[in-house]
């Protein structure tokens, strides 16, 4: 039993005194000890691809944990502007729960997956990385809002063996927390801790967004004013690196936009064409990156298939019908 309590002291002890330094808060009176669930360093990629039964698009995400965060990773969330997806996938590791939801009381929709098997064998620990998270939905892909949740597998309090450890997400109530609460339920609030997004990190992937209606070129050259505006944040978070790419990007872009403008559809197309070819010949469509490839997959969706609507919405245009949405 001793040679056990000094493994688990070797393993967890420099763990739990960074965070006994750094992120413990005793809240006074009450019998625990607040853990906040934001000691963790998580990286999202995103991959966009088309389903297979023509759904709409595969949106498949690979989340890694990284080697310096002091918690598992427990609970993903990640913000949808569409309907409810068709499919919702989990990995095969553990027991990931997926599932959709609004966020009250605001407008926002998220798909969620939670780690809630009993030995925690699922959860993303420091070093890991984890494939599976899936959905299908229609729309087209934007820049969309993540939020990541950690929870640390300690036995006990280790700093206060007559504590327990109140876990990140988790309140640690006090007689005035609980009047403070009854008010906020009359007046029609929701506590924070009780905010599925409350005490989380916070960062920005690939998610679906529903498309604008068409109805004229101007319409299409509006809307590829958002694709550029895509463009522009995507370069800012990595997605497009620096470098000749961008420029000629930049170029044909404003190249198809004044041909919009002008009504030239033949022309657009032509133009349209060509900038899918470079996005083709440029991208990454897989999680890793190599140096030489000045586009991820993100950028990658976030290009590909906004430009396809535009040019979709050509065709149709020239075709006499209005384009709808993918």
């Amino acid at each position: 039993m001793k040679n056990f309590i000094i493994y688990l002291f070797l393993i967890f002890g420099w763990n739990l005194s960074l965070v006994a330094q750094e992120t413990v808060v005793p809240i006074p009176g009450v019998n625990c000890v607040y853990l906040p669930s934001t000691l963790v360093k998580p990286e999202i990629r995103a991959r966009v691809t088309l389903d297979s039964e023509n759904r709409g698009l595969v949106y498949a995400y690979f989340v890694r944990n990284q080697a310096d965060s002091v918690e598992n990773i427990l609970n993903i969330r990640i913000e949808v502007q569409v309907s409810a997806p068709a499919v919702l996938k989990s990995p095969a590791r553990g027991e990931w729960r997926s599932r959709y939801g609004p966020h009250v009381p605001s407008d926002l929709h998220y798909v969620s997956w939670s780690e809630v098997s009993e030995e925690d064998e699922g959860q993303i620990r420091p070093g890991e990385a984890l494939a599976g998270f899936e959905f299908v939905a229609p729309g087209l892909p934007t820049i969309v809002r993540f939020w990541v949740q950690g929870f640390y597998p300690g036995w006990k309090n280790p700093w206060a063996p007559d504590q327990p450890i109140v876990f990140g997400g988790i309140h640690c109530e006090t007689e005035s927390d609980a009047e403070e609460e009854e008010a906020m339920e009359e007046r029609g609030e929701i506590p924070p801790y009780a905010d599925p997004f409350y005490d989380s990190i916070q960062g920005k992937t690939v998610g679906p967004t529903a498309p604008p209606a068409i109805q004229t070129m101007e319409d299409l050259a509006r809307f590829l004013g958002h694709v550029r505006d895509l463009k522009h944040e995507a370069a800012s978070l990595g997605w497009i690196r620096p470098g000749g790419v961008v420029q000629a990007l930049d170029q044909k872009l404003d190249a198809l936009e004044a041909a919009l403008r002008r009504g030239e559809g033949r022309t657009a197309l032509n133009i349209g064409q060509a900038l899918l070819n470079q996005v083709e010949g440029a991208a990454c469509k897989e999680w890793s990156c190599p140096g030489q490839r000045p586009i991820t997959s993100e950028g990658y969706a976030l290009l590909r298939y906004n430009v396809e609507y535009v040019l979709e919405g050509v065709k149709r245009l020239m075709g006499g019908s209005r384009p709808g949405p993918p």
